[in-house]
């Protein structure tokens, strides 16, 4: 399950998202995962119990009745061999269940998310039929599989009753040569006692256990073998006391030349021939209408996402040649929606460093004034969670984890929207006296008017004012 829901992050992060990706990595990680820890328990009890009774029957006729051994073993050898050429098409009809399964998931998910959507254009029909063509293709996918089951079905008869036949239409000359009524009693013993439900469990339970096993483990495997990502050769991390001094003050935190960025080819850019130098000490500020780039900024400025044209410069050195690593040690970027786990509030507050004193943390809540966070929760050691705080609770957890990075470079994405003007004041300076550059996001003018300078986005179109970065 791990390998499988890594996998599809991977394919996630590796192409533009997929809408429909989440559905499918659904279905796989619990029809199929489920599918296969079944299988599996399944056919290891199965598989020791049908080797031992087949070694005991064969062995047993061969020490009563050496002469059954043909007519016992004949019948259920050819409907094993014609079961192993069954084999290959019913896989084929499994895999298209599985991915019929699939299928239907993702659609009734995108339909039942965006209903609202529907209802407001009157799309409703085409939606209901689009999800009804899924139904079809997934029972036309079972019908198909059905119907070789029932072929299946006819070689356990040959393979469970054909030796009964042979061996009652031969005794006969078996008896002719030999052989005594006891000792045919016996193999008819053996065959209607043993065997039979060994070949029952064979073709009846090992053979569709072993089928849904084999389909499910190998789409899972093809998601868990998703290579990642291709990361560039990472530039060697320079040691800051081996640089001189005047190198370190010359790099700017962030700059960008040229940028541009469009979700999707021949979109319309979101960012076009953008040009900004940000350097220790400044603060800027990016407004615009919604719609306009401002997050979409933020990401190309984390590295997070890689321009179409033009650079990013974090700290003097490429964005796109920089591992995660260093990437992380050069900025530290707050979403619109912070990541909170669950776990006790120190935790949350310190990661991704959990070293980080107790002490500190008090500084830095006291700092943001933020110290209400402890009163309310019952210390640094409280248990907490996205769900026992609130939306301004939790952005003052992110707030704090930033304000503890030694990243020279903040940029925050709307960062402060649940708080309150006062709260965003306090937070505001102390952000600004940290060292380092800072770049905010923000509807607020009052926020805006606080900062070095002031990025305007408008359709592409943009504007800096400011002192001269």
């Amino acid at each position: 399950m791990r390998a499988t829901a890594d996998g599809a992050l991977r394919q996630t992060a590796a192409t533009r998202p997929d809408p429909d990706a989440a559905a499918v990595a659904v279905a796989r990680i619990t029809r199929q995962v489920e599918a296969v820890r079944d299988s599996l328990a399944g056919q290891l009890q199965l598989v020791s119990h049908l080797v031992l009774t087949l070694f005991a029957v064969v062995a047993g006729t061969a020490a009563l009745a050496p002469g059954a051994l043909v007519p016992v073993c004949a019948p259920p050898l050819l409907a094993v061999a014609a079961f192993a050429a069954l084999t290959p098409r019913m896989a084929r009809r499994q895999r298209e269940l599985f991915a019929t399964e699939e299928q239907l998931t993702a659609s009734a998910l995108h339909t039942v998310t965006a209903l609202r959507d529907l209802t407001a254009c009157g799309a409703e029909r085409l939606a209901v039929e689009r999800v009804l063509a899924d139904v079809a293709a997934n029972e036309a996918a079972g019908r198909g599989l059905a119907r070789l089951a029932a072929v299946r079905h006819l070689l356990v008869a040959l393979g469970v009753h054909g030796p009964l036949a042979v061996l009652t239409l031969s005794a006969p000359a078996l008896l002719r040569h030999g052989m005594s009524p006891g000792a045919l009693l016996g193999a008819l013993a053996y065959l209607l006692g043993t065997l039979e439900p060994a070949l029952r469990l064979l073709v009846q339970g090992l053979g569709p256990s072993w089928l849904r096993l084999t389909v499910a483990a190998e789409r899972l495997a093809g998601t868990a073998a998703t290579a990642p990502p291709e990361e560039p050769a990472a530039e060697p991390a320079e040691n800051p006391s081996a640089v001189p001094a005047q190198r370190r003050t010359r790099a700017p935190a962030l700059e960008l030349r040229g940028v541009d960025y469009a979700w999707g080819v021949g979109a319309q850019p979101v960012l076009r021939g953008l040009d900004l130098v940000l350097r220790d000490g400044e603060s800027l500020a990016v407004v615009g209408p919604s719609g306009t780039g401002k997050s979409t900024l933020a990401a190309v400025a984390a590295g997070l996402l890689r321009p179409d044209a033009g650079r990013v410069l974090l700290s003097g050195a490429p964005a796109e040649r920089l591992s995660p690593a260093d990437r992380a040690a050069r900025r530290v970027f707050l979403p619109q929606q912070p990541y909170l786990f669950s776990g006790t509030l120190a935790e949350n507050l310190a990661w991704p460093h959990p070293a980080v004193p107790a002490a500190r943390l008090r500084e830095a809540l006291a700092e943001l004034g933020a110290e209400a966070l402890t009163d309310r929760h019952g210390g640094l050691a409280a248990a907490v969670g996205p769900a026992v705080l609130s939306p301004g609770e939790r952005q003052l957890v992110a707030l704090v984890r930033a304000y503890l990075s030694p990243a020279p470079l903040t940029i925050l994405d709307e960062a402060t929207s649940h708080l309150d003007a006062a709260a965003e004041l306090r937070i505001d300076r102390a952000f600004r006296a940290r060292p380092g550059a800072l770049l905010t996001i923000t509807h607020r003018p009052a926020q805006a008017d606080r900062a070095d300078h002031v990025l305007r986005l408008d359709n592409a179109d943009w504007s800096l004012t400011g002192r001269t970065p």
